[in-house]
């Protein structure tokens, strides 16, 4: 059974200010070359936006656990943050049930920003599919990685943006 506690650390509420800054610095953006935004979309997207996000986090410590679990060091690290797989908050059946719903959520709100948005949160999903994958594995090849997160960092800092242009 789900209770606050759960559902509150299911959420990785320890990455939620870096994401809310990295959306949020877009928008600044936004708003300092063409002097207005939509103040609704914008939070309505960074809502979106944390929301399924929560999901490449979920997908991560569940593809990752068992290479995890043997380095002491990073569980520890996680166990400090509150990682809610790695901390035996829950299972690994409840925080996949979770995320899911979560991240359906999250891509149901970024649907009611513009279609652009939409497209390019679904986007964000590509390659963090690519990242936490364990048929491709690119963690182990630096080159891949490196690329890959960029990738990844980009689309991140710019979804605020895309939450203030115009529908196609």
């Amino acid at each position: 059974m789900l209770n606050l506690r759960k559902i509150f650390y299911m959420l990785y509420p320890v990455h939620i200010p870096r994401n809310f800054l990295q959306y949020f610095i877009s928008v600044i953006i936004f708003y300092t070359i063409f002097g207005e935004i939509s103040i609704g979309k914008a939070i309505l997207g960074s809502i979106a936006f944390i929301f399924s996000y929560q999901f490449a986090y979920a997908l991560n410590d569940l593809v990752d656990y068992k290479y995890d679990i043997k380095d002491k060091r990073l569980v520890n690290k996680k166990q400090a943050l509150n990682y809610p797989l790695h901390s035996g908050i829950v299972k690994s059946k409840e925080l996949l049930k979770f995320s899911i719903i979560v991240f359906l959520i999250g891509i149901l709100l970024a649907s009611l920003v513009n279609p652009i948005f939409l497209l390019t949160q679904l986007s964000l999903f590509i390659f963090i599919f690519l990242h936490s994958n364990p048929f491709f594995r690119i963690k182990s090849v630096n080159l891949f990685l490196y690329f890959n997160m960029i990738i990844i960092q980009f689309i991140k800092f710019s979804l605020g943006w895309f939450s203030q242009i115009a529908s196609l």
